[in-house]
């Protein structure tokens, strides 16, 4: 059993059971150093513990996710 934190409103729930509600969100993510050409890619997954915290990381995955000075998109 994986425990996951929804980063929506920061309960604990059990990703698998995030991934069978299919609440869970994959983000490829892209850091971009400013003092450097390279940028470093990712792909993270996000699990929630309701489809209202699903919708709201995804109009906003960079505030929810930690995401600042990234650029993240669906995967």
């Amino acid at each position: 059993m994986r425990i996951a934190t929804d980063p929506v409103c920061g309960s604990e729930l059990e990703e698998e059971e995030a991934e069978g509600a299919r609440l869970y969100s994959d983000y490829e993510m892209r850091q971009v150093y400013f003092c450097s050409p390279c940028s470093r890619q990712q792909r993270s997954r996000f699990f929630f513990c309701s489809p209202e915290c699903k919708a709201k990381f995804d109009l906003a995955p960079g505030f929810y996710g930690g995401l600042a000075a990234q650029e993240a998109w669906p995967t």
